[in-house]
């Protein structure tokens, strides 16, 4: 009998089996399930570092850069106005307190001022947006990734104290951060529709 015909008979014979056992075969099913995800859990997730995926020569050159190269997480603080312009003094008001909530967060480093000679690209070309720059101080993605929670507050709370503008900050770490959470959810989902009530 060929390799194939003996594949076939197993796969005809195990569904046979479970045909004939089918309460077995469906209460085995859920218990493999619910042990595999009650060992998720507990051994929890790793972070992959996009920097250092990838394969090839590339790859190579990546995880080499990313491994003896550690960057720092980057992040933006976009400041918006429909109505006002980059001049408005509430605008500027706004850039200033930015700066300065950054500044008090002991994870922040390297602040671009928009308002700064030489910063000019940091201004929309219609004046209506600017960024402010800046890094986290370290340059581990697990670490930067608890590290920007806080400047995230302290950003939401310069939102709500501009409310005519939006604020928003955007990054490495903030969308790390965000894409981490949104898999945790995921998982939990997935774990809750498969455990039987």
């Amino acid at each position: 009998m060929t390799p194939l015909g003996t594949t076939k008979h197993l796969a005809a014979r195990m569904g046979r089996w479970s045909a004939s056992h089918w309460k077995t075969a469906t209460f085995g099913w859920l218990a493999f399930v619910i042990a595999s995800f009650a060992i998720g859990n507990a051994i929890g997730t790793k972070t992959i570092d996009p920097n250092a995926s990838g394969s090839g020569e590339s790859g190579h050159v990546m995880k080499t850069l990313a491994a003896e190269f550690k960057q720092p997480a980057s992040e933006s603080v976009l400041i918006r106005s429909t109505t006002m312009t980059t001049d408005a003094p509430a605008f500027r008001r706004a850039i200033m307190d930015t700066i300065s909530t950054l500044q008090r967060q002991g994870v922040v480093r390297d602040i671009q001022s928009p308002l700064a000679q030489g910063n000019g690209g940091q201004i929309s070309a219609d004046r209506h947006a600017a960024l402010v720059q800046f890094k986290l101080k370290g340059t581990d993605l697990a670490q930067s990734d608890k590290d920007v929670l806080g400047v995230l507050t302290a950003v939401g709370n310069v939102q709500q104290a501009n409310p005519s503008l939006t604020i928003g900050e955007f990054g490495d770490a903030s969308v790390d951060e965000q894409l981490n959470k949104q898999v945790g959810k995921d998982f939990g989902r997935a774990g809750t529709f498969s455990i039987p009530e």
